[in-house]
């Protein structure tokens, strides 16, 4: 402010021209006129321009403005201009000016009259000259601040070479020094494409100099300010190698910190030293940026800017730039400030231990309304808050300053997102003193989210911060916000930025507090009711279309597992409830419509259940979601969700020792089983898989014989089958053995196997497969005994497994099956299920006829079961009889006939089957008891019982009457109604006997079937989820099976048809019947195929009789013929008698006229004209029986034959067939030769083949033919050649096929039959290449001496006649 202290005389000249230089406008006025006066007096211009220069650096603005007004610039401009040789005018006019264009407005105003020209011609007049250097550069400084237009113009006049000359000739001129590095900085700042001046050029020469003047002036401040500008700029505008070469080759970082540390008071150093610090240690890339920030915090930068920080806190720039530059020195990540910012809104920087949270919060504090400071400031607090503990207090200072900025920097997106990074920090903690302020705090982060919804930085750090809330103060946090709106909010943004993991896993989160339970989300506060209607919050999220935006985060997010498990657990609460609960109250329709209507929830839930195995918050969360999605009802179907059995059986493998897994994945399998429909065992092409793949345990299937399997049981849509092909059934038991002690978990487990036992076969057979297999359900019914639902489920599942045969039940009874069977009886003797499904059990295992169901039965009458079944018996009859008249009376008429499962006529039908079973042999004596007769008397009723069981109550009966007294005295009193019941039961027992009769192959065993009844006991306890599941919305009930005497299916069919011979419908039946087992039995498949092969003669016995029988009844007619061609195949199988053994039969029952008899009467049934002519053909070709052949043509098959053909000309093999017929009769030569041709069969053979000129088979038939008939016959020989070209139509079949034997071998016959010796025939025959295709037919059958022979004659008969 001083500028001519070095100068005394001039200085006191100056000052007598201006006495009071703070005055007011007279002493300005005085300059100017002396200026006026006398403008070639260089001393006056001098002393003028140093008088202006103090007036307006002491008086400011106002004095600058003024003296602007008064010409003072033009008289400067002037004095410039006239006195360019005098060095004092030059240094003062150049003082004044450069103190005018401090003033913005000015600076053009200079520029433009010519100040910048003068000042240049200044620089390069006095080269030597200190003072003018100073002032000259000082105003370069000035009016470089105007833009790059004033840059160029000074760039033209050699500015920059000027600046490097002043600063080389005045090393030690610390004011040259500064004003030349500051004319630097504000080249290196403008635009290089403007000013033709590049950072590189200011570099070139300047940096030394900048070095130089920083080392040499280290207590200069404006040479230490104006230095670390420079470098600075230049690191800020020059490229990445610029820059790294001043830090790394220069030393810049060292030359800043130095002036930092050797300044500390002064604020302008601090400013520029920071700001510069900034701009060198921001590099291009994120290993630069290390490195840099790694040699900044070796030279203590970060202490440094925090002392900066700390003794300035008023001023804003050295503020604004210390923080930046802290900012930069935490950064891990690549850019300058603007990107740190950007990363930093998505986690916290790494804030220098030496910037504490004190410095932060007044930075903050002191300047609330500049956001410059506040991004920076609450970037470094939110990364200091995040390493470190600190006082509670200072968490609460934090949100507040926080919440503040949210409010005052709303449109900040970079302010918002590190405000609620700080507010993330700070709670919990916080949360009390966030709660006491009269704003909410909630309501400031809901307007940030809300005002910057593309932003997805402060999405995600907005809604932490919001579910920090939530998860402190409950729906209290929320109390002055529209939760309503908050909540579509939400739905909103995470439908927006669906790939951002944070905002989802938070969104997921404050739906699940949400929608969590009143008391819960409400908190204690009185009023927070109105808060804490949880449906209508659901409902909000529902109608927003939460759960399609939940699944597609899920789906798309799939590795991420904190989302998984967030996911799941938000879409159990829009759900409501777990799936337990939803069942128990019955609202399962109600509660899950929504969800299940919403897109692609139940894809994603699979998706995440399968992304995520070894989570158990996913699998637990998820399998529940499935159980409660599974639709309510059998017959619907698991739908898309029937991946979940894939997947509730992995969690079992992978979580057997997490009991919460589990228990849910049993229950998902449960649920799915329940609501699939029940297929049984009804023959599936899956059930061969899952039979096949339960066949494999342990033993090691070969890879590919293992993919096709699995890869098929994944696209099985029976449950049931499913879980047994991907090895269910092991899972469950490998779980029962691992958790025995949750009866829970074992009661459901042991409820799959029943119903998988009851549905599918190889579940059973897997059960059976190992002694080892039922030992963890026998272990569950020891240690469970007490436990009424296991046992009914154990005893259910036994049931089943007993009723698998004889070798199923001994398995059973030698692991001890039977006893604890017995146990459950007596132990839980009110038990309507145990016992029900009890004694299921013990009749399904003491059924039999081998040594084992014998010591089996007796060891269940020594145990009391007779006494246990006729006490169950009581007390179902009792039950029955104490209904009231009146309950029904007004019941509905269908109740009458209500399914057994709710009667207990079906607890007195298993008694009495399982008593009866146990009366064979010598343990009828152990059943007599007084009361029994009267126990059985009812289930003699033909409307409530099943015959199988009133011929065992019919049989019980007759036998206590014959073993003891009082039973037949009882019996006889009891009177006719008994009598005619009894009598009406060996009635019908007769009538279905009389076939068993026919059909006894004596064999000692019995053969047995399952009766299949309905289960045996009332609705299951409400703890079974599969049947509370099943029992939502089912009107089926799930099936029983009894043991009983079997009739096999091939016996019973011919015991049929021998009983009703007149019976057409009959008769047709069991002929489909046949022809279906014959093939099955052919192809050594079908349970009955032994008594098939056995039967085999009364089976073509009784087809050929039926057709015979009923030659009227096409029907008949087509299924006889089709059966005695699968009879045929049979018989030529390996079981089978053999081929000539059969056509015997057949020709000795008269079968050849029986079917000449049905082709000529049904001529318009083409089916019967395919299989009759294909069954003729057999008889007549094989063996070439002379008999059959001969007796065609006299039963007039040559005009059947010819007729059929005619009729089905479309139909090839009606036409292959029927070549075949004529051909074999046409061999015979003669008259039957003849007579084929007469009945214009050359005509149908002609027309066979050109009608499927493409299929071998007819060609070779056909051409056969011709050879039979042409064969010695030249009559026919002339028909065929004036039919048709019918040299062409061999050759080309010869030609066609030369693959096929028959064609070669009976096509050269027919040419040389057709031929003969005509010697035209033969030339024709040469021209058509007839030798060539003979010669072809040779080399392609080298093996068939057919061919060979026939080809040589062809060839021999061509040659002979060109000789």
């Amino acid at each position: 402010s001083q500028p001519f202290a070095s100068h005394p005389l001039l200085y006191s000249q100056a000052q007598a021209m201006a006495p009071s230089p703070s005055s007011a406008q007279p002493d300005l006025h005085t300059v100017i006129s002396a200026l006026q006066a006398q403008p070639l007096t260089p001393e006056v211009q001098s002393w003028g321009c140093a008088a202006i220069r103090n007036i307006t650096e002491d008086g400011g603005p106002a004095q600058r403005c003024c003296a602007l007004e008064l010409g003072a610039l033009e008289l400067i401009l002037s004095a410039l201009k006239q006195h360019a040789q005098s060095a004092q005018v030059q240094e003062c006019g150049c003082a004044a000016l450069g103190g005018l264009a401090k003033d913005a407005g000015a600076r053009q105003r200079v520029v433009s009259l010519g100040g910048l020209d003068l000042t240049l011609n200044a620089l390069k007049s006095f080269p030597a000259e200190e003072e003018v250097q100073r002032w000259g550069l000082s105003v370069l400084s000035e009016v470089l601040r105007h833009g790059e237009d004033v840059g160029a113009h000074a760039a033209r006049g050699g500015c920059l070479e000027l600046v490097f000359v002043a600063m080389q000739l005045h090393p030690g001129a610390a004011q040259v020094q500064a004003c030349g590095c500051a004319v630097l900085g504000r080249l290196a700042l403008l635009n290089a494409s403007a000013t033709g001046i590049s950072v590189a050029d200011i570099d070139a020469g300047g940096r030394m100099l900048v070095f130089s003047a920083l080392e040499d002036h280290l207590d200069a401040v404006e040479v230490q300010a104006c230095g670390c500008a420079v470098l600075g700029a230049m690191a800020f505008r020059g490229s990445s190698a610029l820059q790294r070469s001043l830090v790394t080759d220069s030393g810049a970082l060292e030359a800043v910190c130095t002036a930092l540390e050797s300044h500390p008071a002064s604020a302008v150093v601090q400013e520029r030293g920071t700001s510069a610090l900034r701009c060198l240690i921001s590099g291009p890339s994120a290993t630069v940026l290390a490195e840099f920030a790694c040699r900044a915090d070796e030279l203590g930068a970060a202490r440094l800017l925090s002392e900066a920080l700390r003794h300035h806190p008023e001023a804003v720039t050295v503020q604004s730039s210390a923080l930046t530059a802290l900012l930069c020195l935490a950064s891990q990540d690549a850019g300058d400030e603007e990107a740190a910012v950007s990363v930093f809104s998505l986690r916290p920087p790494c804030t220098p231990a030496v910037c504490d949270e004190a410095v932060l919060l007044r930075a903050l504090h002191e300047h609330a309304a500049v956001a410059t400071i506040q991004d920076c400031a609450l970037g470094l607090l939110w990364g200091r808050l995040a390493s470190v503990e600190v006082h509670q207090c200072t968490y609460c200072e934090a949100s507040l300053l926080a919440s503040q900025a949210l409010r005052l920097h709303s449109a900040s997106p970079k302010v918002q997102g590190l405000a609620c990074g700080v507010l993330l920090s700070c709670l919990p903690q916080a949360w009390p003193e966030m709660a006491a302020t009269a704003e909410s705090p909630a309501k400031a982060v809901l307007d940030a989210v809300q005002k910057h919804a593309q932003n997805c930085a402060i999405q995600e750090l907005g809604w932490s911060v919001l579910l920090r809330m939530l998860q402190a103060g409950g729906l209290l946090a929320f109390a002055e916000v529209d939760i309503s709106a908050a909540l579509r909010l939400l739905v909103e943004v995470m439908r927006r930025h669906q790939l951002s993991g944070p905002l989802q896993r938070a969104g997921c989160d404050c739906m699940v507090l949400c929608c969590a339970d009143d008391a819960h989300a409400a908190g204690e506060l009185d009023g927070a009711a109105a808060y804490a209607d949880t449906d209508a919050r659901r409902q909000v999220l529902l109608a927003a279309g939460a759960p399609g935006v939940v699944a597609e985060a899920l789906q798309l997010l799939s590795a991420d597992v904190a989302l998984q498990e967030s996911g799941c657990a938000a879409l159990q609460a829009l759900a409501g409830s777990d799936c337990r609960v939803l069942l128990a109250e019955d609202t399962d329709v109600e509660k899950l419509q929504q969800l299940r209507s919403a897109t692609r929830v139940e894809a994603a839930l699979l998706e995440s259940i399968r992304s995520q195995p070894a989570s158990v918050a996913v699998q637990v969360r998820g399998l529940d979601l499935i159980t409660a999605l599974a639709p309510g009802g059998p017959r619907k179907g698991p739908g898309a969700l029937l991946p979940g059995v894939d997947l509730a059986l992995l969690a079992l493998r992978e979580h057997q020792l997490t009991s919460e897994v589990l228990v849910i994945a049993t229950e998902t399998l449960a649920r799915l089983l329940a609501c699939d429909p029940a297929r049984g065992d009804r023959p599936e092409p899956m059930q061969d898989v899952a039979a096949a793949l339960a066949a494999m345990q342990g033993q090691a299937p070969d890879l590919p014989t293992k993919t096709i399997l699995r890869h098929v049981a994944r696209s099985c849509p029976d449950v049931a089958t499913r879980i047994v092909a991907l090895g269910g059934v092991d899972v469950l038991l490998q779980v029962m053995f691992v958790q025995p002690e949750l009866a829970e978990l074992q009661e459901v487990i042991v409820g799959l196997l029943e119903v998988l036992s009851a549905r599918c076969a190889p579940a059973r057979g897997r059960l059976h497969r190992q002694h080892l297999a039922i030992e963890p359900v026998l272990h569950v019914m020891r240690i469970h005994h007490q436990s009424g639902s296991v046992q009914a489920r154990c005893c259910a599942l036994l049931a089943h497994l007993a009723a698998d045969g004889e070798q199923a039940a001994s398995h059973l009874i030698a692991a001890g099956c039977l006893e604890l069977a017995i146990m459950a009886l007596q132990t839980h003797a009110d038990d309507v299920e145990v016992g029900g499904w009890g004694c299921l059990a013990v009749q399904n295992l003491c059924c039999g006829g081998s040594q084992e169901a014998e010591a089996c039965r007796g060891q269940a009458i020594k145990l009391g079961v007779p006494q246990i079944l006729t006490s169950w018996m009581s007390r179902s009859r009792t039950a029955t009889s104490s209904r009231p008249k009146s309950a029904a009376s007004h019941a509905p008429a269908a109740e009458d006939q209500a399914p057994l499962r709710h009667s207990p006529q079906m607890f007195q039908a298993i008694c009495a089957v399982a008593l009866h079973c146990l009366s064979i042999g010598d343990g009828c004596s152990d059943l007599v008891s007084e009361r029994l007769i009267q126990l059985l008397s009812p289930l003699l009723d033909a409307s409530t019982s099943a015959l199988e069981v009133r011929e065992r109550a019919c049989h019980l009966i007759c036998q206590m009457a014959n073993s003891s007294e009082k039973v037949r005295t009882d019996f006889v009193a009891a009177g006719p109604q008994l009598w005619v019941a009894l009598l009406e039961v060996v009635r019908e027992h007769l009538a279905a006997s009389r076939a068993e009769e026919a059909m006894d192959d004596g064999s000692e065993a019995p053969h047995e079937i399952m009766l299949a009844l309905q289960a045996p006991c009332a609705a299951p306890s409400a703890t079974s989820l599969i049947h509370a599941a099943a029992n939502l919305s089912s009107d089926e009930d799930e099936g029983c099976r009894l043991r009983a005497k079997h009739v096999s299916s091939p016996l019973l069919v011919l015991a049929a048809m021998k009983s009703l011979p007149a019976e057409p419908r009959t008769q047709a039946t069991c002929c489909a019947a046949l022809r279906r087992l014959s093939l099955m039995a052919a192809c050594n498949q079908g349970p009955e195929r032994a008594v098939m092969v056995h039967e085999l003669p009364a089976a073509v016995e009784l087809t050929v009789a039926a057709m015979q029988d009923h030659s009227r009844s096409a029907e008949v007619q087509l299924k006889s013929v089709t059966a005695i061609q699968a009879l045929l195949r049979l018989s030529t199988s390996s079981a089978g008698e053999g081929e000539e053994a059969a056509l015997d039969r057949l020709v000795q029952l008269g079968a050849v006229s029986s079917l000449v008899h049905a082709l000529r009467s049904h001529p318009d049934v083409t089916e019967l004209q395919e299989h009759g002519l294909d069954t003729l053909r057999m008889l007549a070709t094989a063996s070439r029986r002379p008999d059959v052949v001969a007796q065609l043509p006299e039963l007039g098959v040559v005009p059947v034959v010819i007729e059929a053909m005619n009729l089905n000309i479309s139909k090839p093999k009606i036409q292959e067939y029927g070549c075949a017929l004529l051909a074999e009769m046409a061999w015979q030569g003669g008259e039957k030769q003849q007579q084929v041709g007469d009945a214009l069969g050359v005509e149908a053979v002609l027309r066979a083949l050109k009608a499927f000129p493409e299929l071998p088979e007819v060609q070779l038939t056909g051409i056969s033919a011709v050879q039979a008939l042409t064969s010695g016959h030249e009559a026919h020989r002339v028909k065929f050649f004036a039919q048709a070209d019918i040299l062409d139509i061999v050759t080309k079949a010869l030609a066609n096929f030369g693959k096929v034997e028959g064609v070669q071998a009976f096509g050269c016959a027919a040419l040389a039959s057709l031929v003969h010796t005509k010697q035209e025939r033969l030339e024709a025959l040469a021209s058509l290449n007839g030798v060539s295709l003979a010669e072809s037919a040779k080399v392609g059958h080298l093996k068939s001496p057919v061919v060979q022979d026939v080809a040589d004659r062809l060839i021999a008969l061509m040659k002979t006649d060109r000789k």
